[in-house]
């Protein structure tokens, strides 16, 4: 097939095209479909930059949304680049496939090089087929990127040495500079090239006659590393500023069992317990060294262990603040890739000699057919791909999912630290919410607050979600927040404003705001992107009758992140004027305010945090005119950013005659901003929002009348009565701080409206009428209810399982959402349409006797069905064969078509997958009966489905055909009826429900 002098020829090229086109197939499957990891969105986050901003942003390590970044810019050019094609994740994936394919050339054409075109095609298979270099391919990250460029380096540089012109020095400088803008591990793959250099040159010191050819050499390879040298150059401070954040001194003790888990991390990729399967790898790569070793091929055995070794060695000498693993030690990998090839074709070699002349054309191609034999044979482990398919579980997908299913009023979403979820859910909300990074102008607005369990939690939200995943819980809280801005200030000893970030207050009190916002977990004020600077604006005016001075500021700066050896240049701006276009600088702190007050952290090796407090007075020269107090935060280029704690004003002057009215002049100017409006037991509220206020003391605050009213604290006992447990969104306070007014949203924690069957109920519109419906959604009714808002009525043609959650676009889209629970206590039989031989064992559903079991679910619907998907959670005994699958029929019970089937047979006791198999079906044609179903092989099948690991089932409809209905008049009345006389929790929108966005989702 191939002669033995043919290192090039046509059937080396077709194989290695097969090879390359079976990798290709493996790793571009389902590329979309898991999840981004942290690592993945850290990339990302850099890699949508402007390229001017990303490669400043890695040049000097500038504080992020994400964190540090350890590699230099060109698998972040190359995702930025592929963004061009989509921003989706199969297209910002697509990069690191391809350089994984072209990875895979490189280590033919390194095997060819060094061993024979024969051993590098069985190299290249062995790479095709690894499921560690197949996962690392699909990883937006710099690993493959760095895989091909050391190896076109390593490739050069071999030539180099046979072919000592300036075609060879330019091309070995333009691999190495490329490897070095690859991945700062560079460094050591260089020095092995050096100390190769310096190996071959030896023999000049004692023989005269062999220093020609070693000048020859040395000026070859030292040109070559110094066009490198200045290709890399716009890259080196980029270097020494990681080198400064990441190395410490003292590396890390050799230790063989930490290199031997990394070769079964490389060999066995999902194998963590033992060593089993990596004998019959270590078998070839001796056999590959042996016979190199034998067949006296010096100088590329040497160069290519030390190649191998020299990295291996180094990742323990440099401490960067990591565990070593195998992905660090690339050195092991390429031993492992190219010595399993050339041992894979010396066995063969030996095998066939046995029969055959070693110079026939069948002795080639039976040698290379058992060479390739026997790469699938150490391969058989790797050979399952569908764990790398699915990933990891889709946590971040879970938590947009939830708030785009559950968006009702709240349109808004706030974090207890703005960074991580924050950067995570700004991609996969597809701008369905606004962030709290601005504030402009007043109102009322509602917001989701997203955090971890343990993670800190302003007063006045309400828990609505708890969602456990594999490494936490994950809260959903609603919270509301009232704008009450301006300030209303007011002289004597209390501040007029204090916070300590740990309540709402800033979010109630701040006049603007752009790109800043409260950390609650660090109890600070800071920029809300650490990629762009920000400012908040506070607006004070007189209480009545008060002439206000000055006003003092006071406030902790705390600068955080600094890098050792370098000053940071981020700087906190205090501003203060009487017109907000003109103010003038009050006090600019940057390190060195920070250096005078703590000298300590003005040496070279300092770093972390340092705080700096700081007071400041403010003059008001015309009190009759509001004052301005404005802080600007200015990023700068190194990590460290300066955030502050503990901000307060206090003004100073003569108080005014009636301190009694602070409380109700706030009021006034929330109303001058959100709707308030008198609370009526039994009334529903549908169009917008509305706050109720009732007073805490009557006597203090005799009951409103005109256009600023409140209700009596009697009234607040029955609403609160009505409503355990809600608690106030704002609390006004009299200047001796006592409560003064409390407001109320009756939908703070739920905006739906509780309707059970057959009875109207009384709504108020708060909103200009006629008031149309765009988006509704609802639970509980499930077979063709019909909605009545006034004289108008809405049926909707669709009947669903119970338990479902329907939301439609009239005029647009619509979704049903099943999530059925196989818990002992969640479990619902009834909703099933069929079912047969189930039993809920351990949260999952599974057979009650040894034959098979389903179960069958029915979705009908007059408009038309578009799509299903679902996602399981199977587990399978491998003691026989089981499986988990999940089918769909068309207007037929028993028209089964299996959509997902899951047979996985693992080394272990049970194959299962924590992260979920999901799978969709779109429709060519309208469908308006659909069946969707499960079936399990028997007692040995499993389908898990709890609040950790849900099961759901999902229905795509085209609702163009749905009309909308709107409210007429500012006072009507809703209810509904079904034909299984239910009750229904309904929600009516404005505007149209996220529901396209919801399905992206996945």
């Amino acid at each position: 097939m191939i002669a033995a002098s043919d290192q090039g020829g046509r059937w080396t090229w077709i194989l290695l095209g097969i090879i390359l086109c079976l990798a290709a197939f493996i790793r571009l499957h389902d590329l979309g479909v898991p999840e981004l990891q942290w690592d993945e969105r850290l990339a990302l986050h850099r890699a949508s930059m402007p390229v001017a901003q990303l490669l400043d942003s890695l040049d000097n390590q500038s504080a992020s949304d994400v964190s540090l970044d350890t590699s230099p810019p060109l698998h972040h050019l190359c995702i930025h680049f592929a963004r061009l094609l989509g921003d989706n994740d199969f297209n910002v994936r697509l990069p690191s496939v391809l350089f994984g394919l072209a990875s895979l050339l490189m280590v033919f054409l390194v095997g060819r090089q060094f061993f024979d075109a024969e051993s590098g095609l069985c190299a290249a298979l062995y790479g095709a087929l690894l499921q560690f270099h197949v996962a690392y391919s699909r990883y937006m990250r710099w690993y493959v990127f760095f895989y091909t460029f050391s190896l076109l380096s390593l490739y050069c540089y071999r030539r180099l040495l046979d072919n000592k012109t300036w075609r060879a020095v330019l091309a070995y400088a333009v691999a190495t500079a490329l490897m070095l803008y690859s991945s700062y591990l560079a460094a050591p793959f260089v020095l092995a090239q050096m100390l190769f250099t310096g190996f071959l040159c030896l023999p000049a010191l004692t023989d005269r006659a062999a220093r020609a050819e070693a000048r020859k050499l040395l000026f070859a390879h030292g040109a070559g590393l110094c066009l490198a040298a200045l290709f890399y150059l716009p890259q080196v401070k980029g270097q020494l500023v990681a080198y400064y954040t990441f190395y410490h001194s003292g590396g890390h003790a050799f230790d063989f069992y930490r290199v031997a888990k990394a070769f079964r991390e490389i060999t066995l990729y999902f194998r963590d317990s033992d060593f089993a399967g990596t004998g019959g790898v270590a078998l070839f790569m001796l056999a590959g060294l042996v016979w190199r070793w034998r067949g006296k091929a010096g100088r590329n055995l040497g160069l290519f262990l030390v190649w191998c070794a020299v990295p291996t060695l180094a990742a323990f000498v440099i401490n960067v603040q990591t565990q070593i693993t195998a992905k660090y030690l690339v050195g092991l990998l390429y031993a492992v890739l190219l010595l399993a090839g050339a041992g894979a074709m010396t066995l063969s070699r030996a095998v066939i000699g046995q029969g055959l002349a070693s110079g026939s054309r069948a002795y080639q191609a039976l040698t290379l057919a058992l060479g390739l034999a026997g790469i699938l044979f150490i391969s058989g482990p790797n050979l399952q791909y569908a764990a790398l398919y699915r990933s990891w579980q889709h946590n971040a997908q879970r938590w947009a999912r939830y708030l785009l299913l559950h968006k009702q009023d709240a349109d808004s979403v706030m974090f207890a630290s703005n960074r991580a979820k924050k950067v995570i859910l700004e991609r996969e909300l597809h701008g369905a919410y606004s962030f709290f990074g601005d504030v402009a102008g007043q109102g009322y607005h509602k917001f989701f607050y997203v955090i971890g369990k343990g993670d800190f939690v302003p007063p006045g939200l309400t828990l609505v979600e708890d969602m456990p995943q594999d490494d936490e819980v994950v809260l959903f809280y609603r919270g509301g927040v009232v704008g009450q801005a301006p300030l209303l200030a007011s002289p004597g000893g209390a501040d007029v404003y204090a916070d300590d970030f740990t309540t709402l207050r800033f979010y109630e009190t701040v006049w603007q705001a752009h790109n800043v916002a409260p950390d609650y977990q660090l109890h600070a004020l800071s920029q809300f992107s650490l990629d762009a600077p920000g400012r908040a604006t506070w607006k004070l005016v007189s209480a009545p009758g008060a002439r206000c001075r000055s006003v003092a500021v006071r406030f902790d700066a705390v600068m955080r992140g600094k890098i050792r050896a370098m000053r940071p240049d981020a700087r906190l701006r205090l501003l203060a004027g009487q017109d907000p276009d003109t103010l003038t600088l009050v006090a600019d702190i940057d390190y060195a305010k920070f250096v005078a007050a703590n000298p300590a952290y003005g040496q070279p090796a300092a770093t972390g945090t340092s705080k700096l407090p700081l007071a400041a007075s403010v003059p008001w020269p015309r009190p009759d005119q509001p004052l301005y107090v404005r802080l600007e935060f200015v990023p700068g280029h190194y990590a460290a950013s300066i955030d502050l704690e503990r901000l307060s004003f206090r003004v100073d002057g003569e108080a005014g005659d009636t301190p009694g009215e602070a409380a109700t002049a706030v009021l006034r100017n929330i109303a001058a901003h959100t709707r308030l409006a008198p609370w009526k037991a039994g009334e529903q509220t549908l169009g917008g929002e509305v706050l109720h206020v009732f007073c805490a003391d009557d006597a203090r605050h005799p009951q409103g009348v005109g256009p600023l009213s409140w209700q009596s604290a009697a009234d607040r006992e029955r609403f609160v009565a009505a409503h355990p447990g809600l608690p106030p969104v704002a609390v006004l306070r009299d200047p001796d701080g006592a409560p003064a007014f409390y407001l109320y949203d009756a939908h703070l924690a739920d905006a739906s409206l509780s309707l059970p069957q057959g009875r109207e109920e009384t709504a108020a519109v708060e909103a200009t009428t006629p008031w149309p419906v765009r988006g509704l959604a609802y639970t509980g009714a499930t077979s063709r209810p019909v909605v009545r808002l006034g004289g108008k009525t809405l049926p909707i043609p669709l009947s669903v399982p119970a338990g479902s959650l329907v939301e439609l676009n009239p005029g647009g889209e619509g979704l049903v959402h099943l999530s059925p629970r196989f818990t002992p206590k969640d479990f619902n039989l009834f909703n099933m349409v069929r079912r047969d031989n189930l039993n809920i064992l351990g949260n999952a559903l599974t057979c009650l006797e040894g034959r098979p079991c389903l179960a069958e679910y029915v979705f009908a619907s007059e408009l038309p069905i578009r799509g299903v998907r679902t996602m399981i959670y199977p587990a399978l005994r491998t003691d026989k064969p089981n499986y988990a699958r999940v089918f769909y029929g068309i207007n037929d019970i028993d028209a089964r078509r299996v959509f997902l089937d899951f047979s996985e047979r693992g080394p272990l006791d049970i194959s299962s997958t924590y992260e979920g198999v999901l799978r969709e079906v779109r429709f060519e044609t309208p469908v308006h009966i659909l069946f969707v179903g499960c079936e399990l092989s028997g007692p040995g099948a499993s389908i898990r489905s709890n609040a950790k690991y849900p099961m759901r089932i999902e229905v795509l409809l085209d609702a163009a055909a749905l009309p909308s209905i709107a409210a007429e008049a500012s006072s009507t009345t809703i209810g509904q009826r079904s034909e299984t006389g239910q009750p229904m929790r309904l929600w009516l929108s404005g505007k149209p429900l996220p529901l396209r966005e919801a399905w992206e989702t996945r």
